[in-house]
């Protein structure tokens, strides 16, 4: 009897442990997006030209606020006005991020501070520069914004279908460059991303099965993704749950991907740290900016999903987020009078700095001419970077 007792006693005492462990502290995806876009708003603050993949993440995730939206299309309006409009000259892909971006804002990316942006896209040699991903990208930002002929993105959709590998996937590399290069989750799950939108294309929906049962045999046991369970990442993981619930597909229901083992929403969320960030590898490090931005995108894509709304990049129902975020007089009156403050606190310092260091300087100079003495010199310099820097 005695001997049934400690049996329950420990058996009970088991089981309160295990009620008080991970489950407590785990989130749902929904309190995990919520999360992390926290985390994303906390530390992209003022975001500009290059900050994409956060507004992103943030404007289709409904969270931020229009003076951020704001500040972020001022900013890009000053960085390309009276620029190229091709950003960069190797990477397509610079433009398409941003198309999607401004999409996600309500702006037209075909007149930004009279710069159309996606008027380069048309340039196929340019784009074809970053091997398929240029073509992807490119696909996606015109069809999110509503952009370019059908036939450019038919030409598009070709090229992609064009480089399928032969057991399904594609590679980052096109086919006649690298024909050795095996398929690539990440390519595979963005080359779906771009799909989505073309599943009453027979060519494109036939590629589309073959690369699911491909994703669906690459799987890690966990139900995450990477190049091997030994080399998994956050990343990859996140790039397949957008392509998964872009096409329609239940991460964490369809058999295809979601076994005892785990799913992809599962295992996305083990990345997750106490702070929200996400960090790359289950290592215990810090978050990581892309690790977070992807699984920020990822997050918002599922949740869109389970909502019935439109996917990350079917940006059909964007408004103008920027309106009501513009500063009133008084805002940039202060924020003139910051600037003015701080610019002449460094002036001063500046200043003290230069006389501090020009007298003594002379001083030395003078006393190495007369005397030689070099030493005495190089101290009297020494004294005068240091009262400048305040530290005497």
């Amino acid at each position: 009897m005695k001997h049934t007792k400690k049996r329950l006693t420990a058996l009970l005492a088991a089981l309160l442990l295990a009620s008080l462990a991970l489950p407590a502290f785990a989130l749902t995806p929904a309190q995990a997006k919520d999360q992390v876009l926290n985390y994303l708003a906390q530390n992209v603050k003022t975001p500009g030209l290059g900050s994409e993949w956060p507004v992103l993440a943030l404007a289709r995730g409904g969270a931020g606020d229009a003076r951020t939206y704001w500040g972020y299309y001022a900013d890009v309006e000053n960085a390309v006005k009276g620029k190229n409009a091709k950003l960069n000259a190797n990477r397509s892909t610079e433009n398409s991020r941003l198309i999607l971006a401004l999409a996600a804002i309500g702006k037209d990316a075909e007149n930004v501070s009279g710069v159309n942006l996606v008027a380069p896209l048309a340039d196929m040699e340019w784009v074809a520069k970053q091997g398929l991903n240029g073509p992807v990208f490119a696909l996606l930002a015109l069809d999110a914004g509503g952009y370019g002929t059908p036939e450019q993105r038919g030409g598009l959709l070709g090229v992609i279908l064009d480089n399928e590998k032969p057991g399904g996937g594609w590679a980052l590399a096109p086919l006649a460059e690298a024909p050795d290069m095996t398929a690539s989750v990440d390519v595979t799950a963005m080359v779906l991303q771009a799909l989505a939108g073309y599943q009453s294309d027979e060519n494109a929906a036939a590629a589309i099965e073959r690369a699911l049962d491909w994703l669906s045999d690459t799987q890690n046991g966990d139900g995450g993704f990477g190049y091997d369970e030994a080399r998994a990442s956050v990343e990859s993981t996140a790039q397949a749950v957008i392509a998964l619930t872009a096409l329609g597909v239940d991460p964490m229901a369809d058999a295809r991907f979601a076994g005892p083992g785990g799913n992809p929403v599962g295992a996305l969320l083990a990345y997750q740290l106490a702070n929200g960030g996400f960090e790359h590898a289950l290592t215990g490090g810090d978050a990581d900016a892309v690790s977070t931005e992807q699984a920020a995108l990822a997050l918002v894509a599922y949740d869109r999903f389970t909502q019935g709304a439109p996917g990350l990049y079917a940006i059909t129902d964007a408004e103008d987020l920027t309106i009501g975020g513009e500063p009133t007089e008084d805002e940039e009156e202060e924020e003139d009078e910051e600037v003015e403050n701080e610019t002449y606190h460094w002036t001063e310092a500046l200043l003290t700095w230069a006389l501090a260091l020009g007298g003594l300087g002379v001083a030395g100079a003078v006393i190495l001419a007369v005397t030689g003495a070099a030493i005495v010199a190089i101290a009297l310099i020494a004294v005068g970077v240091l009262w400048g820097l305040g530290l005497l």
